[in-house]
């Protein structure tokens, strides 16, 4: 593959000697804690995947399971309780990953920034720094993994 660069850019511009660190929320105002589980059941006869859930409850759309107070910061742990990979989501914010116990345990060099989903892997917990400073409204929690998420494994948060 060839690249030609047809014309220059009457702007001069120039790489930084330093990047901007990361903003997002600061995890020393959080002012509550929320935990939501991730697990999902299993026909022992079919050796299928029956149900995906978090916090014991499959997804309703006219349900709203968590209200969050518009613009406060709140610490978030995703705890995976069986053996699948939950790349779990976020609608209408970013979070900050602070820690991963088991699984990983360590956050990874490419989790420093702002994020909408972390890979939360089996037997393991994740915990974000969350705020919601955009918009209220109702959004939804999720695992990105289709079947998952078809199946059950999403939630309202309603922001408020």
């Amino acid at each position: 593959m060839q690249l030609v660069v047809k014309r220059k850019s009457r702007i001069k511009q120039t790489i930084p000697n330093k990047l901007v660190k990361a903003g997002g929320p600061n995890p020393n105002d959080a002012v509550k804690e929320r935990s939501f589980v991730f697990t999902s059941d299993r026909d022992e006869q079919t050796r299928t995947m029956m149900s995906h859930r978090i916090n014991n409850t499959a997804y309703s759309m006219g349900e709203i399971n968590e209200r969050v107070p518009f613009k406060q910061t709140e610490i978030w742990t995703f705890d995976n309780k069986r053996n699948f990979s939950h790349p779990v989501h976020l609608h209408a914010t970013h979070f900050r990953v602070l820690s991963r116990t088991g699984g990983r345990n360590k956050v990874m060099p490419w989790e420093a920034g702002l994020k909408d989903t972390v890979l939360v892997h089996p037997q393991e917990k994740v915990r974000v720094a969350v705020r919601f400073d955009a918009y209220p409204g109702l959004f939804l929690l999720h695992c990105h993994n289709l079947e998952h998420e078809d199946s059950g494994m999403m939630l309202n948060i309603l922001v408020e």
